[in-house]
């Protein structure tokens, strides 16, 4: 008899092994087996000429071009062309081959801008999304694929993996989101250029102003001052160091920020040895207007916040160099330069200020490159001096 004053039954004297075991064998035997199906498999679809099936798929719009399988595309975090939709275009394979997000740097919301970053002084990797301002000071769209050809640059160059996945690539300086980007870029050609060429209605624009509105002097301020963003305005076009448009561009930080001046930027600020050791500005596109010799202004203009560079002012047609990158057409071709210094900034932007999430990020320690003292230190040459004891 048992505790329950049943007779003990088969099962109970039976001298079969527990089934927690049974248990425990059967799934030593499955699960190796699970995992070599599951590693054979792509390289049987392969072998087999189909492609490998590809977990929550989205079923292309009609007349997209389908992305084809690719072994990054397999990476932990959000694919370009599984999640966002990125297409092929002239920016090659980045669509298939970048992943946003790793196991260390969580992904950055879908259509949202932001940026984290981990690591230590230049090793570093992380997220980042590029946003443009749109404004209506002038052509806002100006050199239109020189931030595809910046995101293209940084998956290539760095582990910084970035994208443009948010409202076409540009918001303006009302929306809400503005404040979640850690980095924002401002072109323009000079407003009478945009004019005469009647640039603005054919890039969708209303008509020029000559201000920013009070609303957007607000966002401006918020951006800046509040939350320590980084802003790069950029002068395009013919002559930009005489053009209006930087003109009209300054009058108006002097109305989002009137205490902070706009000063010079001395060549060995932080933001040229972020990433590349730099020694100073780039030439840029200005070169085609003003030769290859260094310009008068050698020197960048911008406005810092306790110490935080905030806002940069460039007159070398920066935008329109980082496009040519990749034009065969031009004869004489500087802008792998500014796109390594683009690469600083953005590094700078996402290592300072109060927008990106660097918690895990370590600056780089300066004080190896400090000289080793040779001297005795002052406080050991000076003798002890005798203390008088009275009885």
């Amino acid at each position: 008899m048992n505790g329950t004053g049943r007779p003990p039954t088969d099962a109970a004297t039976s001298t079969r092994p527990p089934a927690c075991i049974v248990v425990a064998f059967a799934m030593a035997l499955f699960v190796p087996w699970c995992v070599c199906v599951g590693h054979a498999r792509p390289a049987l679809a392969i072998a087999s000429g189909a492609p490998p099936a590809r977990a929550m798929r989205r079923a292309p719009r009609p007349g997209a071009a389908v992305a084809p399988w690719h072994p990054g595309s397999a990476m932990p975090g959000i694919s370009l062309v599984e999640h966002v939709g990125a297409e092929l275009d002239g920016l090659g394979d980045m669509g298939v081959t970048v992943t946003v997000g790793a196991a260390d740097v969580l992904p950055l919301p879908r259509g949202q801008p932001g940026g984290r970053v981990v690591g230590r002084g230049k090793d570093i990797r992380g997220v980042c999304r590029l946003v443009r301002v749109r404004h209506d000071l002038s052509d806002w769209w100006a050199d239109s694929g020189s931030l595809g050809t910046l995101a293209k640059w940084l998956n290539e160059k760095t582990r910084i993996k970035t994208d443009l996945d948010v409202a076409g690539g540009a918001l303006r300086l009302t929306d809400p989101d503005l404040m979640k980007a850690p980095i924002l870029w401002m072109t323009g050609h000079d407003p009478s250029l945009a004019r005469s060429y009647d640039l603005v209605p054919e890039g969708g624009g209303r008509n020029l102003d000559g201000a920013l509105s009070d609303a957007e002097i607000y966002g401006l301020r918020r951006y800046l001052v509040d939350k320590r963003g980084m802003l790069i305005f950029d002068d395009c076009g013919l002559r930009a160091p005489g053009q209006a448009i930087i003109e009209v561009f300054q009058a108006q930080m002097r109305r989002a920020m009137p205490e902070y001046g706009i000063e010079r930027l001395p060549n060995d600020h932080p933001v040229y040895r972020t990433f590349y050791d730099l020694g100073g500005p780039p030439i840029g596109f200005a070169m085609f207007w003003e030769g290859a010799r260094p310009p008068r202004r050698n020197y960048l203009e911008g406005i810092s916040v306790g110490g935080k560079l905030v806002a940069l002012m460039i007159r070398r047609d920066y935008l329109c160099a980082m496009r040519t990158v990749s034009g065969p057409s031009r004869g004489v071709n500087y802008s792998p330069g500014v796109m390594r210094w683009a690469t600083n900034a953005v590094v700078y932007a996402l290592t300072t200020g109060g927008i990106a999430d660097y918690r895990d990020y370590i600056p780089e320690d300066t004080s190896d490159d400090a000289p080793t003292p040779t001297a005795t230190p002052q406080a050991a040459r000076i003798r002890a001096t005798p203390i008088e004891f009275r009885r």
